[in-house]
């Protein structure tokens, strides 16, 4: 596979030992430079939630008010090596933003649908799915509804966000509001705001495609 005008070239590949699953491997050469030593790619997904191999492990159940919701812009695109800049191009150029890194091998993007069906036939993106709520929350918030009412009926949260700058930050902040939230500073930091929401609220704003 070569990307970039021909500038980054891909392989990829399996090794099987006698007895044993076959494990992926892959080498990268850079601007033209020489292939670099293989290295064994990193499938597992480490998330809060849970880690996972998306394509050959079971996946960690998730509770229906920790799932995504439609119409969720934000998913997870896992790649065959680590992320290269190459690939952020490509899907950028799809029309998709990219929010952030996922160990292993991953971004979080924010895509519409179209896109994210050309995103997920790249020949370099091993797989893509939904950002739920369940990845964003601390394992101690994983609760049903009912649970969470019980334990944290209102609570203070740090919420980090995927933006920055006074704009959207007074966009979320009206949106808590509108709710019924209360914001206590909304300018915590670069990404953090602080608030104060009742259970329901919480799992309201953890669908957001704003919140990280």
């Amino acid at each position: 596979l070569t990307l970039g005008a021909g500038q980054t070239r891909i392989a990829t590949w399996t090794e099987t030992s006698a007895g044993g699953p076959g494990l992926p491997f892959y080498s990268v050469g850079l601007r033209g430079d020489a292939m670099a030593p293989a290295r064994q790619a990193q499938t597992i997904l480490r998330l809060r939630h849970g880690a996972f191999d998306p394509i050959t492990g079971a996946q960690p159940e998730l509770r229906s008010v920790l799932s995504a919701r439609e119409p969720s812009r934000l998913h997870i695109v896992q790649f065959v090596t680590q992320p290269l800049e190459d690939y952020r191009l490509e899907l950028e150029s799809l029309g998709a933003r990219i929010r952030h890194y996922l160990p292993h091998q991953a971004l979080v993007v924010e895509a519409d649908p179209a896109a994210l069906a050309e995103i997920g036939a790249l020949p370099f993106v091993r797989w893509t799915g939904p950002y739920h709520p369940a990845y964003r929350l601390e394992p101690a918030l994983q609760l049903d509804a009912q649970q969470l009412a019980e334990r944290f009926p209102k609570q203070r949260y740090n919420l980090l966000l995927f933006g920055t700058g006074d704009v959207h930050k007074q966009r979320v902040a009206a949106r808590i509001k509108a709710i019924g939230g209360d914001v206590d500073k909304q300018d915590a930091g670069k990404h953090l705001m602080i608030a104060t929401l009742e259970s329901a609220e919480l799992l309201e704003v953890a669908q957001w495609d704003e919140i990280a």
